[in-house]
């Protein structure tokens, strides 16, 4: 009686997934054969496919000439769903039984683009001798495909671990100079999962769940895209530290950068940074007039004095950002009089019932007419310095003395801190 033996395979797919072919036996013709499959180059750029080498022998003698061989790949050692079309190799030459046959299971071959994603695998093998005639004779069979150890590290949900102080664990490159093309793909089918998740597990110190860079001044270190009926493009969750952390290094850079819309569900605040009001003197008024309508001032708009025989009152309303912190006022004078000037930063409630005025800050003239003083000066001390334009209004009012020809207001700065939006 003929029988088929088939004693060992042995692959490596790439440079890193080596599979083992088990012994399988048939009752077909006495074809015996063992064999082995290597990588397909070493040198260039490694591709999908491999070498099969193999020794066929029919009723216990090695075959010579040309034969024809079939391989598909199966998802069960029996049954089951064969995995992309079949692979025909015709005229394979043999010597004392020897053959070679060039697989590819890889992306764009007959096998499939889901060739090995981490799923058990079996190969059929069917041949027939000699090559061009007859039907194809199976080997009784599939050889199961398994792993060798380092190509378990490639199966799905596999860990790969070591102990890198200043390299990475997994280095993937792409060299291709294509503009749509990719290193690293990750792609998740699960409505709650991610395509790529990144976990830095050290409690302190500065590191990363993911960490991009680019060295391009057009390119992006990462880049977030959301289809047109909503989602993500990148989204950051933190229940005390940063979701999204953005980093500028220069001044014209940004940490964070949107290009159109941006929206906010809640607060967003930033490192507090201080800022300025400045107010000319063309923003004061006189607060009353005499019965005539009529007050003796002169307002430039660079400078103010009052030149009424009687002290007047001049105002300026004020608009500071809602929740900023007032941290100074300056006032400038010109000041060769014996009398004082008095320039104040005041608040009254929206609500008339609700109170009186609150003074915060004030500054006042330090001239006189043998000591002239012309400069800029600040207030001791601010009170009530956060700013609540949800309930209050902000206004400057200064005193000039009668006839203070000698005196005059030049300018009023008012500083603050805002450490978010307004």
């Amino acid at each position: 009686m003929q029988h088929l033996k088939f004693m060992k395979l042995w692959a490596i797919l790439g440079l890193v997934l080596a599979l083992g072919l088990a012994v399988a036996r048939s009752s077909a013709p006495a074809w015996a054969q063992e064999g082995e499959i290597t990588d397909q180059s070493m040198a260039a750029a490694v591709g999908t496919a491999f070498t099969y080498q193999g020794r066929l022998e029919q009723n216990g003698s090695p075959v010579s000439g040309a034969c024809d061989f079939q391989f598909s790949l199966w998802d069960a050692a029996t049954g089951g769903t064969q995995v992309g079309a079949t692979e025909t190799k015709t005229s394979v030459p043999l010597s004392a039984g020897y053959f070679n046959a060039a697989l590819d299971f890889g992306p764009g071959s007959l096998f499939g683009p889901a060739t090995f994603g981490g799923e058990a695998r079996w190969l059929a093998i069917s041949v027939r001798c000699p090559a061009g005639g007859g039907a194809y004779a199976p080997l009784s069979g599939r050889a199961a495909l398994t792993p060798a150890p380092y190509a378990l590290s490639l199966r799905p949900g596999a860990l790969i671990a070591g102990d890198m102080p200043s390299a990475a664990t997994l280095r993937v490159r792409n060299n291709t100079a294509s503009t749509s093309s990719s290193a690293i793909q990750g792609m998740n089918s699960s409505t709650a999962g991610a395509g790529v998740y990144g976990r830095a597990e050290a409690t302190s110190g500065a590191n990363y769940g993911v960490y991009g860079q680019t060295d391009s001044p057009q390119g992006y270190g990462v880049f977030g895209k959301a289809p047109p009926a909503g989602g993500y493009g990148v989204f950051g969750e933190s229940a005390s530290g940063h979701g999204v952390h953005g980093k500028a290094t220069t001044m014209d850079g940004y940490g964070l950068f949107s290009e159109g819309n941006a929206y906010i569900d809640g607060k967003l605040g930033w490192k507090g940074m201080t800022s300025y009001l400045s107010l000319s003197t063309a923003a004061f008024l006189p607060q009353s007039y005499d019965a005539n309508a009529y007050i003796d001032y002169v307002n430039e708009g660079y400078r103010l004095k009052n030149q009424s025989n009687r002290s007047e009152w001049y105002v300026a309303p004020v608009q500071l950002p809602h929740t900023a912190v007032i941290t100074g006022l300056n006032v400038c004078w010109k000041d060769f009089a014996d009398a004082t000037a008095t320039m104040a930063l005041r608040r009254r409630p929206l609500n008339p019932v609700a109170g009186d005025h609150d003074v915060l800050a004030v500054v006042n003239s330090v001239g006189s007419v043998g000591v002239g003083r012309e400069g800029c000066y600040s207030a001791d001390s601010v009170s009530f310095a956060a700013v609540d334009n949800a309930g209050y209004a902000y206004y400057l009012d200064v005193a000039l003395p009668a006839n203070s020809e000698d005196l005059e207001l030049y300018a009023v700065q008012i500083v603050y801190e805002i450490s978010q939006p307004y």
